[in-house]
């Protein structure tokens, strides 16, 4: 069930970046956004026939032609979930580390950590499930009021089942009780 619910997490959120980068392609910044646009139509054609190379080199042209821009952030979280659902999480992860590194307090950064540590938790071996708590630790540390943090709370709930950790799951379970009431309470 667990599992169902990623799934169903992970087409949200995917829905949710591409309207998001509708939108923020269309707006007007002085770049050539045109461009910008039929590049990523392009790269999604790649991706639908499965040429991730191709991807790639879109995704890193639009990040180095214009650093530091709404585009170049959606660029690198589009990045790192295509290497996610592809299992190259080390990719994912070194994406991770450049998007954390280039948009240090975007809030999107939540967003990417768990789909990165959900990548890893997919992977149920005992080294990926500690990067798991570790990469859902940093998010819970610096987004704790993000809707990520009860994902990433469930996320080291499951991270530490899979490592027999019983009691550090048994107290995870419970921190992921207490999100959800005071998640309640605020909405």
């Amino acid at each position: 069930m667990f599992n169902d619910i990623l799934k169903v997490k992970r087409a949200v959120s995917s829905l949710f970046m591409l309207s998001f980068l509708a939108v923020i392609v269309s707006l007007p910044t002085g770049h050539a956004f045109g461009d910008v646009e039929t590049d990523l139509e392009q790269a999604y054609i790649h991706i639908e026939n499965q040429q991730y190379s191709q991807v790639q080199k879109i995704y890193e042209g639009i990040i180095r032609d214009y650093p530091s821009t709404e585009r170049a952030l959606r660029a690198q979280t589009d990045h790192i979930l295509m290497n996610v659902n592809l299992g190259r999480l080390q990719e994912a992860q070194a994406s991770l580390e450049r998007l954390m590194s280039d948009f240090p307090v975007d809030e999107i950064i939540a967003e990417a950590i768990l789909e990165v540590a959900l990548g890893y938790l997919n992977e149920e071996q005992q080294v990926q499930s500690q990067k798991t708590i570790e990469l859902c630790e940093q998010l819970l540390a610096n987004w704790h009021t993000s809707e990520d943090a009860i994902w990433a709370q469930a996320g080291i709930v499951k991270a530490n089942i899979l490592l027999g950790n019983d009691r550090s799951a048994q107290s995870a379970f419970l921190k992921t009780r207490r999100l959800n009431v005071s998640s309640s309470r605020s909405g």
